[in-house]
């Protein structure tokens, strides 16, 4: 009752004022002594994974640099967060999702995992080359491609919902609409991406609170090697786009080494995972990637399931 005259603000700051038990607070000491890489900070709950109506996308997912020079700092800010992910769920949005569905809400239940974030340094920021999510059904097919084969959407950096990206079918990674045409390229491509800044900025009470993510230029990370590795130079003079990044010219995110020069196949990956995790799970289903490209003898290239879970069904007259 009292919940439903509170606004997210005030439930998130009734949860953030809570005591974390003490042998929990002792463990995530513990592991901070070993964990000195970015985390991720998510959610995984009864109601995200139900078959018909899964509550993906409704509770909050953080990032931490996790290397701020005080562990007390960083112990401060992980059991904080954790207690923003478990306010998320009573945030207004759920439970307006949970009315529309057969699914009491008060039975929900949630753990947070503490996940190691996929993801290199470069310079003052962190973020792996490319990230996305890809679908076992399409409810959008153009051409040849059928709703069953499935689509993929990627974008440089960390993906976040409803973002900049490049939606591909797997089974075919040259079919791209937004893509069709020089001039739908440089309409459509990706100018933004999302990156973790760190170099100890984010004490808390910084220029960038705790778990925030911030957005970068594509044109101001052209020296950085996942873009350097995707881009592709607009040539004016002949009106049209060379796949490399050592051209004169403006540079355009195409994806163009992935996708059509295979430098790592990703849509070979996408096709034989969405096929098996459907498959096996018996409902159309969805995943989360993150991928690391070849960087030299010590940085090799790395693609990272990072969850799998059932899809959201739209149904169609």
């Amino acid at each position: 009752l009292i919940l439903d005259q509170m606004d997210n603000e005030q439930i998130e700051a009734a949860f953030i004022k809570g005591r974390m038990p003490g042998n929990i607070k002792t463990d995530l000491s513990a592991y901070l002594e070993a964990a000195r890489f970015p985390l991720a900070v998510r959610s995984s709950s009864l109601l995200e994974d139900a078959h018909h109506h899964p509550a993906t996308g409704l509770y909050r997912t953080y990032m931490l640099p996790n290397d701020h020079p005080d562990k007390g700092v960083r112990l401060a800010q992980l059991t904080n967060t954790i207690k923003r992910v478990l306010a998320s769920s009573w945030f207004d949005l759920p439970r307006r999702f949970a009315q529309g569905t057969a699914y009491a809400h008060r039975r929900e239940q949630m753990a947070v995992m503490i996940q190691q974030v996929v993801g290199r340094h470069y310079g003052d920021f962190f973020y792996p080359a490319l990230s996305g999510v890809a679908r076992s059904r399409n409810y959008y097919p153009v051409g040849p491609i059928r709703p069953e084969d499935g689509m993929a959407q990627i974008t440089l950096g960390f993906y976040r919902a409803g973002e900049a990206g490049l939606r591909f079918c797997p089974l075919y990674p040259l079919l791209l609409p937004a893509f069709s045409k020089v001039e739908d390229i440089l309409e459509n491509a990706q100018t933004y991406f999302y990156a973790l800044p760190m170099n100890g900025r984010q004490a808390g009470s910084g220029a960038y609170p705790a778990g925030a993510l911030v957005r970068r230029n594509v044109a101001d990370a052209l020296d950085e090697p996942p873009v350097r590795a995707m881009v592709s130079t607009y040539i004016p003079a002949e009106h049209r786009l060379r796949d490399s990044a050592f051209a004169n010219g403006p540079r355009v995110l195409t994806f163009a080494s992935i996708l059509k020069h295979r430098l790592f196949p990703l849509a070979d990956l996408l096709a034989a995972l969405l096929d098996v995790g459907r498959r096996e799970m018996g409902c159309p289903m969805e995943l989360e990637f993150a991928i690391l490209l070849n960087e030299g003898a010590k940085q090799q290239a790395q693609f990272n399931l990072l969850q799998m879970r059932p899809m959201p069904v739209i149904l169609t007259m």
